[in-house]
């Protein structure tokens, strides 16, 4: 119990730290809610200014240009002096109905309209794809016996049958707030357990406290055993206080199958981060470079591993160099989970191996920092 004890009166003298750092996430996670935008979908049409020059001038190019109305916006503008808006973005689109247009038709074939457009192009596509519809829709009337006067009705009409414009959702819940604060929680998580727990286990690494130890009636075994079960405990500690709030902040996106999957991927997590804190605590002997690594690593392994920055906007470079830190394997799970609609095995294979690929890592931690540590204890032996 004396180990015991000792460790957390060493932790609250550090608990400066652990505080700083929880008020600082509690403010961001706070200014998050309120500032996440809602889930809205909306679709309006952005009407494009064009010149449209009918050189035609028959029903059918007139109820085109009728029928254009919806899509745009008609400027006059001297002949010579297109190109120079264009440049200019005073108009998006130029449309030249040839003369003929409507006879050629009639006669089975389908005269090139001329079509200039501006730096604005992909605005102007919608008016293009109008047009050649139009156009199409003409040939295939005219040329099978509708009379013309019905028929700029009759193709207004087909026109006017326009896909429905609707948000596919999702079968699931969608956990995009919950996600982005899961994925934060990996920089505290680092930064705490890292920064805390590695200057806790510093006071037990002196050579005359190793020595003084030897002495004691309590096994350098059992005392090891004993620290990593407060190390442990403390881990718990502060991922509970997280999940705590992110139920707060989040509950019906937290208190889920979904959510219950984000909050098992953040205990898997904090493994790889605990034995990482053991790793730097094994090579370092000075507070402030421990210190300085719970800061390097927090910040760094958050830019490169999607916390900060999401997974999809990262260079392919980066995200190569990501893949050797754990951090990368826990974002990409709470983006998966988000994906999800059916939590079903098949589905959930991707999590399940980035599970696994965490636990390596902490594996992979643990047998270097034995591996350092007999080095250490064979040369100060």
């Amino acid at each position: 119990m004396t180990v015991f004890r000792l460790y957390w009166r060493i932790f609250w003298k550090n608990s400066v730290i652990a505080l700083i750092y929880f008020m600082v996430f509690i403010v961001l996670g706070l200014i998050q809610v309120q500032n996440y935008p809602e889930d809205e979908f909306s679709f309006s049409i952005v009407k494009t200014k064009i010149v449209f020059v009918d050189r035609d001038n028959t029903e059918i190019t007139q109820g085109l240009k009728s029928y254009l109305e919806k899509y745009a916006i008609y400027k006059d503008i001297e002949e010579g002096k297109i190109e120079e808006a264009l440049f200019y973005n005073e108009i998006e689109l130029y449309v030249e109905i040839p003369e003929g247009f409507t006879e050629a038709l009639k006669e089975g074939e389908i005269l090139p309209i001329g079509i200039k457009t501006g730096s604005q192009a992909p605005r102007a596509h919608i008016i293009t794809r109008t047009i050649q519809k139009y156009s199409h829709l003409a040939y295939v009337h005219i040329n099978n016996g509708q009379d013309s006067e019905a028929l700029v009705s009759k193709l207004r009409d087909l026109l006017d049958r326009e896909a429905v414009v609707s948000e596919v959702g999702r079968a699931g819940a969608d956990l995009s707030e919950s996600v982005y604060y899961f994925n934060y929680m990996a920089y505290l998580l680092l930064a705490l357990i890292i920064s805390v727990i590695s200057v806790i286990m510093l006071a037990f690494k002196p050579l005359e406290i190793k020595r003084r130890n030897l002495l004691s009636s309590i096994s350098n075994r059992k005392m090891n055993l004993i620290l990593l079960f407060c190390n442990f405990l403390l881990g718990i500690g502060f991922l509970l206080a997280l999940l705590v709030l992110g139920i707060i902040l989040y509950p019906r996106q937290v208190l889920t199958g979904s959510g219950f999957l984000l909050m098992l991927n953040a205990f898997i997590f904090i493994f790889p981060v605990m034995a990482l804190s053991y790793l730097v605590v094994t090579l370092f002997d000075s507070k402030n470079v421990i210190t300085a690594c719970g800061v390097v690593f927090s910040l760094g392994f958050s830019f490169i591993t999607g916390v900060f920055i999401p997974q999809f906007l990262l260079d392919e470079k980066i995200l190569l160099i990501a893949k050797f830190i754990p951090s990368y394997y826990y974002v990409a799970n709470n983006n998966k989970i988000n994906e999800i609609a059916n939590l079903n095995f098949q589905n959930l294979r991707p999590v399940l191996t980035n599970f696994l690929i965490q636990l390596g890592f902490a594996l992979l931690f643990i047998l270097i920092t034995v591996y350092v540590a007999k080095k250490r204890e064979t040369q100060e032996n």
